[in-house]
């Protein structure tokens, strides 16, 4: 019988290079071998590996990293499943998680040996993009599949210690949560930093409570210190930060203009040169990207792809921040083509998110290609992204979604004219006279088409 350090269990025995974790019943006074959790080893017996589910994912309660199931082409293989795109970014977000967690591990299996080993710094990761570009999706998705507790930071509600707002120490108490107050889960977690651009320092004559004293904040919790923090049942726990991988991002509106500048463009395809902004962090999105057209903004988009240290620094972050942030990737805005997939082709996608709603009523719901474009479209003219879709879904469901219910109707067919606001949807019940249907449709839905579903030519998805 041997202490494991990896499930804490208080008794373990090896049998043939598996990894056996014994119970130890109270009642009886014996050990007993029913729940059996069985581990692939190292030579040295030091558990490495972590028994993955079948969709991948690590149990989060004893998470350790798996070398051979976590390599970046997995990672960005099970990414591709959830978010559309973005190619560039799954595959610089899943070196970078590989790298972070093969650091744990090493540094886990060199400790107490005398070696004069190469140390390895933590790479923190930055995501720049407009909204609704999947930088949020990328770091849930992430971590879902690792099996990590992971939280999700708001920048823009944080202040200086000692201010109204936000404390920054308040990151890791959110995260500490996510992982049922447990220190050791907390330590291989995921934070994610949302709007940092949001803390870009200001030109004013007023303290900056909001800004550069944030950045300052959130070095050491970035490069690695310990934060003390109060459970529930009142005690204090310290949780070091050391191994905590954060994952920040932000729109950073203005900071291509920074970009251009230094790399002496001309201005968006028109040759007149455009005005630097004093503070690139408070200008408008809606205001910078309406006039824009589709090869305007794609140029924009390029030109994230080459932001350098200098350019954030020029954009209101501390050098100090920026090179605790060595990982810089750009996620560029969605296409009307890339929104029109993201509707339907990834797991969990809206089409059949809604689909299941109807189910449940015994319901079939079917859109046309065209209506999901016509989606699409819209999407792309409110300039925010894929979370547009969502809104827009609600719009044009709405109406069925209120009278079908109890109403008798077996299919709802939504078209493109639907979606242009041209026409209402189309309902359908089996098995019965078109003329009797008409007749006994429900007074919930008044002026609507209702037909019989054998003179019905319909295209679904």
């Amino acid at each position: 019988m041997i202490f494991c350090d990896f499930c804490s269990a208080q008794t373990c025995v090896f049998e043939n290079d598996m990894h056996l974790h014994m119970l130890y019943d109270d009642d009886s006074n014996e050990f007993n071998d029913k729940s059996h959790l069985p581990m692939l080893i190292k030579e040295n017996k030091e558990v490495a590996l972590i028994d993955c589910d079948e969709s991948g994912g690590g149990n989060q309660r004893n998470f350790q990293f798996n070398q051979a199931k976590h390599t970046p082409k997995k990672i960005c293989d099970y990414l591709c499943e959830y978010v559309i795109g973005q190619d560039q970014a799954k595959k610089v977000v899943s070196v970078a998680v590989y790298n972070h967690y093969k650091r744990m591990q090493m540094k886990k299996l060199s400790k107490g040996k005398n070696t004069e080993e190469t140390k390895i710094d933590k790479r923190n990761i930055l995501i720049l993009g407009p909204t609704g570009t999947g930088k949020t999706l990328l770091a849930q998705t992430v971590a879902r599949y690792l099996g990590v507790p992971f939280s999700c930071s708001d920048c823009s509600a944080m202040t200086s210690t000692g201010y109204v707002g936000g404390d920054v120490e308040n990151i890791i108490n959110s995260l500490f949560q996510s992982a049922d107050e447990d220190v050791r889960k907390t330590q291989t977690g995921i934070v994610y930093l949302d709007e940092i651009d949001k803390i870009a320092a200001r030109s004013t004559s007023q303290k900056d409570i909001g800004g550069e004293g944030v950045q300052q904040e959130l070095l050491k919790i970035l490069e690695g210190t310990t934060v003390q923090l109060k459970n529930s049942s009142g005690a204090f726990e310290f949780v070091d930060t050391t191994d905590i991988l954060f994952i920040t991002s932000g729109a950073f509106t203005g900071l291509d203009h920074i970009v251009k500048k230094r790399m002496k463009e001309k201005s968006l395809g028109f040759g007149s040169h455009i005005a630097e902004p004093p503070i690139y962090s408070h200008l408008d999105l809606q205001t910078l990207t309406s006039q824009q057209t589709k090869e305007e903004l794609s140029y924009t988009d390029k030109l994230l792809y080459d932001v350098e240290m200098d350019d954030l620094i020029k954009f209101g972050m501390i050098p100090e921040l920026c090179g605790r942030l060595p990982v810089v990737v750009a996620t560029p805005g969605h296409t009307i083509d890339t929104l029109v997939k993201i509707l339907s082709e990834p797991k969990n996608n809206l089409v059949s998110q809604y689909q299941q709603h109807f189910k449940f009523d015994n319901v079939e719901l079917h859109f046309t290609s065209e209506a999901m474009y016509a989606i699409a479209k819209k999407a792309t003219e409110r300039k925010t992204g894929a979370r547009a879709l969502k809104s827009l879904m609600e719009r044009v469901l709405l109406e069925p979604m209120f009278e079908v219910p109890g109403s008798g109707v077996n299919r709802v067919e939504i078209t493109e004219s639907v979606v242009t606001g041209s026409c209402k949807p189309t309902y359908i019940t089996h098995n019965s006279p078109s003329a009797e249907k008409e007749s006994n449709k429900p007074d919930s839905i008044p002026n609507t088409a209702v037909r019989n579903e054998k003179k019905s030519v319909h295209s679904s998805v």
